[in-house]
């Protein structure tokens, strides 16, 4: 069980203020929230997940913003993880356990809100029970089949379709 939420007490200040004082993306600086980290410290697995509420179908989709800073992230830490996995440099400091990435995630709740009230949820663009997405989440060795199971290219797919959308002049 993890603490509990300090909902509804979260301030937007700063990000107003950043929407107010900085460049916006069309001069070249993209700012996305992550919505989740998730870290189990007994495997040293990790995964970034996509949060997507309310949603009417299935679709993966994110803005191009956020889909090429997920690209950035997930290719980054891919990376790290292979490195790490020879070097054994970064490791959580209570276990011991080497940290591994095991992707990024966009995890959809169609018309609701989380696995309770939704009327289906979605990982990666594939349907997924409630019961394995808590397993799933948990990230610990029984855990590694549905990882591999749900890991897919929706980072690459959605950038494929938003390249148009895309500008790279200074």
């Amino acid at each position: 069980m993890t603490r509990k939420e300090n909902t509804h007490h979260r301030s937007l200040d700063f990000s107003r203020w950043i929407r107010g004082n900085l460049k916006d993306s069309a001069n070249g600086l993209i700012v996305q929230d992550i919505d989740w980290i998730f870290v189990n410290y007994f495997t040293g697995y990790f995964i970034l997940v996509e949060e997507k509420t309310n949603r009417y179908s299935v679709s993966k989709y994110t803005t191009p913003a956020q889909t090429v800073i997920f690209k950035m992230l997930d290719e980054l830490l891919e990376i790290a993880s292979d490195s790490n996995q020879i070097s054994k440099k970064v490791f959580n400091p209570a276990t011991n356990q080497i940290y591994q990435f095991k992707g990024s995630y966009i995890l959809e709740f169609l018309s609701g809100t989380d696995p309770e009230n939704s009327e289906n949820i979605f990982l990666n663009g594939m349907i997924i029970q409630k019961s394995d997405l808590i397993t799933f989440l948990n990230l610990e060795e029984s855990s590694i089949n549905l990882i591999n199971k749900y890991k897919n290219n929706w980072i690459d797919d959605n950038l494929s379709k938003q390249m148009h959308l895309l500008k790279g002049s200074r």
